[in-house]
């Protein structure tokens, strides 16, 4: 590897990083800077490939997906890209592919990001490429591609094949970390001043601001020694790959509590990915006799909910939830009984109930162990999308009965592109689990950085974080509850015992102020970034907001017939939504109250005041000054990590 390409790579990279946030739905500054950035590297590849962008989609996945959907194409003219032909380990491919010779429908893997609206019976897929990107994209594996592409312009095709060597071994890298010896709220404490992307300061309507971040639900900044891991993999020799990949797996063991014995783990892109892994491995554990049923909750993300109603291979039954967002154990236990033992349902039974251990919409946590223990007794097994749990919550797989689980990296810290599938031994094929490990070695980097993540994160302890955003919540809620202007949703009351199960997730809505000027204007006046709308979870939010079933198939009705010119966010109704991350801290949460306040005291239109009423977007919002700073900023960005000017926002 050239000494001169890779330092210019990781500094493009790490120039990414400080303004790291998922892309496409966020408001803060952050998201709209990693927005652009992610379309910019789909922009490099598309030139790069020397197909006309009206008539050719690039599409960023991972290579085990642009196979499938290449499946579903006939025939067409198409290229793939991918990391690996540059000799680094990003996991990322890039399919370029005739737009007309995209199948329609539902795409082969789905998620979050691949649809416009979803309602318990109909689904309106998004256009291309968003149709076939399903999940989280790893943004900073896809941008650091497209800088290497750009690279190899300069330094050769060859610039990152040639590598050097290391004097560590593969368990001290990932110890190594400057933190010898702290742990606990000692050990929190100095992450805090090790996380990428702190103190960067963002254009405002009062000025300059540090940038806040409150968006965590949607993608957490990335923690320095967790950088250097990705960083130092880049350049380590293929041969030590393996047994990197190893290294991490036993830190995963022992993270999730999930005994090399007793369950088998897989590195996969995201939670999205590992759920499609389990839904199309479904079929495979039918009975003849029988026909299986997957049950699961109002509260799942798209991910927990598409993958099992678009399998083909099962029905999908859904469980209310309580106003806070809880599972009814009772319920829970009299739908099983009625499925597995009465046989009420003929043929029909229970094979699997897919829950997610934290909602992303409600922060409710559910009690895991309890609904293991209830699936178990009627021969069901229980699925758990830990996705908004793993870096807020201690897991123990084998305690809490837990037989699969599924999470993502770019959650907890190291957004670089890797994820896990956890499962007991002998419940998945063996052939899927085979194709699986060898697709591992695809993102070395990222599965290293989640190691090293997952490391960090058990020495300061889950218990110490939980109770740490417990209290940073406590003080969240409360002030929100302070403001008659403000609706909050989920359990609102610190002293209800409820409360204790409540994550430092908080969704709520002005009265009088649409969600998306709610947002903007967080962004504009505070330098904050939340996010807004139905949160990939259509179901429970509209549920939430009591949205009328006609009202629901009108929208459905104009994205179908009007495509180009409906928009979701003034279709569909939404709500603000404010996570925590070890990153914040209490003046945060005070900053936020206070734009909160002003922006509820700002005299609002009639026409603002009504569409508010209805929990809708406003698509009336002019263009201000502080966004036109906004704008500048990224393009700023753009030319430092690709020395190109970007598109702007």
């Amino acid at each position: 590897m050239k000494p001169d390409a890779l330092a210019e790579l990781t500094a493009a990279v790490h120039a990414a990083l400080r303004v790291y946030a998922n892309v496409h739905r966020g408001s803060g500054h952050f998201s709209q800077i990693s927005t652009t950035l992610y379309e910019e590297a789909r922009q490099i590849v598309q030139r790069h490939s020397g197909r006309n962008p009206k008539r050719y989609a690039t599409i960023f996945c991972t290579a085990h997906a642009a196979e499938a959907i290449l499946e579903k194409v006939d025939r067409g003219d198409y290229s793939v890209f991918s990391s690996e032909d540059l000799g680094l380990p990003l996991g990322i491919s890039a399919l370029v592919i005739r737009k007309r010779d995209l199948p329609g429908g539902a795409p082969p893997r789905t998620g979050g990001g691949v649809v416009k609206l979803v309602a318990k019976n109909s689904v309106v897929w998004s256009g291309v490429p968003e149709r076939y990107e399903a999940g989280t994209p790893a943004v900073i594996n896809t941008i650091a591609f497209a800088k290497a592409l750009q690279l190899t312009g300069k330094y050769g095709k060859s610039a990152f094949r040639i590598r050097g060597h290391t004097d560590l071994s593969e368990k001290e890298l990932l110890d190594k970390d400057g933190f010898d010896g702290l742990q606990g709220k000692e050990l929190l404490a100095r992450l805090r001043d090790h996380v990428i992307g702190k103190n960067i300061h963002v254009p405002t309507d009062k000025g300059s601001l540090v940038y806040i971040n409150l968006d965590n639900a949607a993608s957490t900044p990335a923690l320095k020694p967790v950088w250097d891991v990705f960083r130092a993999v880049l350049s380590i020799p293929s041969e030590h790959h393996g047994a990197l990949i190893e290294a991490a797996r036993k830190i995963c063991h022992g993270f999730l509590q999930a005994p090399e014995a007793d369950y088998d783990i897989f590195f996969t892109a995201n939670t999205t990915d590992s759920l499609n892994v389990l839904a199309g491995s479904l079929y495979l554990n039918e009975n003849p006799e029988s026909k299986t049923v997957v049950l699961n909750t109002m509260l799942e993300h798209h991910s927990n909910e598409l993958v099992w109603r678009c399998n083909g291979h099962a029905t999908l039954i859904r469980l209310p939830v309580d106003s806070g967002g809880f599972v009814d154990p009772s319920l829970l236990e009299k739908t099983l009984k009625a499925y597995n033992e009465q046989f009420i349902f003929g043929k029909k039974r229970v094979g699997l109930v897919a829950v997610c251990g934290i909602s992303n919409v409600l922060g409710s946590v559910q009690n895991v162990e309890e609904i293991s223990g209830i699936c178990h007794k009627f021969g069901v097994q229980l699925l758990v999308d830990a996705a908004q749990s793993a870096a807020h919550r201690q897991i123990n797989m084998l305690d809490d009965g837990i037989d699969m689980l599924a999470l993502s990296g770019h959650k907890m810290y190291a957004p670089f592109g890797a994820g896990v599938l956890a499962i007991r031994k002998g419940l998945l094929d063996k052939d899927i689990g085979a194709a699986l490990r060898k697709r591992e070695k695809e993102n070395t980097a990222g599965i290293a950085a989640l190691g090293k993540a997952m490391h960090l994160l058990q020495r300061v302890g889950l218990e110490t974080i939980a109770l740490e955003e417990h209290e940073l919540t406590q003080r969240l809620v409360t002030g929100l509850t302070e403001s008659k202007d403000i609706e909050i949703h989920g359990v609102a009351d610190g002293a209800e015992p409820r409360f204790r199960n409540r994550a430092g997730i908080v969704v709520f809505g002005l009265k009088r102020v649409p969600h998306n000027r709610v947002v903007k204007e967080l962004a504009e006046k505070g330098g904050i970034g939340v996010r807004d709308g139905c949160f990939c979870a259509h179901i429970i939010v509209k549920d939430l907001l009591h949205i009328h079933p006609f009202r629901e198939k009108l929208a459905e009705w104009l994205l179908r017939l009007l495509p180009g010119i409906a928009h979701p966010s003034s279709l569909l109704p939404g709500l603000v939504r404010v996570s925590l991350g070890i990153a914040n801290d209490e003046q945060d949460v005070r900053r936020l109250l206070d734009v909160l306040r002003e922006i509820a005291r700002t005299p609002r239109s009639l026409v603002d005041r009504f569409i508010a009423s209805k929990h809708n977007g406003t698509p009336f919002m002019k263009r201000t000054a502080t966004q036109n700073q906004i704008a500048v900023s990224v393009r700023n960005y753009v030319r430092e990590v690709f020395d190109s000017p970007g598109g702007g926002s």
